[in-house]
């Protein structure tokens, strides 16, 4: 009796189910009746679940070092012929080795009192499929709440609770995550995300769709980098709290091997680093815009149009207290702003 896998890969990934086919070739010179025991081994096992060819389908539980099941009927297996099962791990969240034992208990038909084992061992490598890195850079909030209109004293009602809405001070940051690929195909990227997992300090935060959103056909080799962004607006929910708020936060990939059908959507969660989303330190913040003449002086057809650059900046000061701040040209002439 030979016991095989016949697609095992060279790596898995996790947050993906792992399908193995298991073929069991009965090489005696008799029929033989067959049982399957399953186990698997390491540390936070995952679950999995196995189906016989003829129908027949149990799971295991996860478990702490082992999970396993035992006695699975497989039948009468013709001589010189194989059967067949499907085991199928459970995704996990990070990497795992495990090692798979798959042992075949039969007993030929012309021989029922001789019990015989077949064993086979298998080792899965399961890894990571990417890892990023990020940056969180301030960015101009343009959408201040009005303070002064008699619809925001009370906040709404849906149904019998409240909904607390904030009334805060409110800072805007880009998320820039830079992703690299550690698989060693190229993957599907179906979709990116920021989930916010909590917050700390009284504070409301959102995070918008990455910019720009992926391509239908968007494709990431190995050992390559790709960046999304995006942006996240953290709002207090009271106006005198001017205290510093933080955001757990979570970097979500959804993709899938370009062998796999169509409908296979895998999902990679990435915690992130604590980030500070509302600071009481003041913010000096820039923004650039052009604008072009409607009837520019001539020019060389080489030469661009000329453009003017408009450089706004703006100051905030989200502490409690009076600030005075000093703005300078580099030609050492200075201008003195005081601003709250």
């Amino acid at each position: 009796m030979e016991v095989r896998l016949v697609n095992m890969l060279e790596q898995y990934y996790a947050s993906e189910h792992i399908p193995l086919k298991l073929e069991i070739l009965n090489e005696e010179d008799a029929d033989a009746n067959t049982k399957l025991d399953i186990a698997l081994y390491g540390q936070d096992v995952p679950g999995y679940a196995v189906q016989i060819e003829d129908g027949t389908e149990k799971t295991s539980n996860a478990g702490v070092e082992e999970t396993r099941l035992d006695g699975l009927p497989v039948g009468t297996i013709p001589n010189s012929k194989s059967s067949k099962a499907t085991i199928t791990i459970d995704p996990v969240d990070g990497p795992i080795v495990l090692e798979l034992i798959v042992r075949a208990r039969y007993h030929l038909v012309s021989d029922p009192g001789t019990p015989i084992i077949q064993q086979a061992t298998y080792n899965l490598n399961i890894v990571n499929p990417f890892e990023a890195s990020y940056d969180l850079s301030p960015r101009l909030h343009s959408e201040w709440p009005s303070y002064f209109n008699p619809e925001d004293i009370q906040d709404p009602s849906e149904g019998d609770e409240v909904v607390r809405r904030p009334r805060g001070l409110a800072q805007k940051w880009s998320l820039a995550t830079r992703y690299a690929s550690f698989a060693h195909e190229d993957l599907a990227i179906l979709g990116l995300d920021v989930n916010i997992l909590s917050t700390q300090g009284n504070v409301s935060c959102k995070a918008s769709k990455g910019q720009p959103p992926v391509a239908d056909d968007a494709v990431i080799s190995p050992k390559t980098i790709e960046e999304a962004q995006f942006e996240l607006i953290a709002q207090k929910f009271d106006l005198d709290d001017r205290s510093p708020a933080t955001a757990d936060l979570a970097f979500i990939i959804k993709w899938r091997r370009l062998t796999s059908p169509k409908d296979t959507v895998n999902t990679t969660i990435l915690p992130l680093p604590r980030f500070f989303v509302t600071v009481s330190e003041p913010r000096v913040l820039a923004s650039v815009s052009y604008y072009s003449p409607p009837n520019p002086p001539a020019t060389s057809s080489s030469s661009p149009p000329p453009q003017l650059l408009f450089l706004d900046i703006t100051i905030e000061n989200p502490s409690s207290h009076f600030l005075t701040f000093g703005v300078g040209d580099g030609a050492e002439r200075r201008v003195r702003v005081l601003g709250r």
